[in-house]
């Protein structure tokens, strides 16, 4: 079991590096149409907690949405 948890690790690892990196290259390089709202809701996990994002989402766009 433990090493199928270090597997996961690995693998999580590596594809996060395959998207992440070249992602936060174009995010630091170039000025692009909708980067502010990229930015924002990339940041949103970190500053707000979950239940009020959910909150947010339910009270924008009602019940039906989600």
């Amino acid at each position: 079991m433990i090493a199928f948890t270090f597997w996961q690790a690995a693998v999580s690892t590596l594809l996060t590096l395959l998207f992440g990196l070249p992602g936060a290259y174009l995010m630091a390089r170039y000025r692009f149409r909708g980067k502010s709202l990229i930015m924002a809701l990339t940041a949103i996990p970190f500053v707000m907690p979950t239940l009020v994002v959910a909150t947010a989402f339910t009270a924008l766009l009602g019940r039906a949405a989600g």
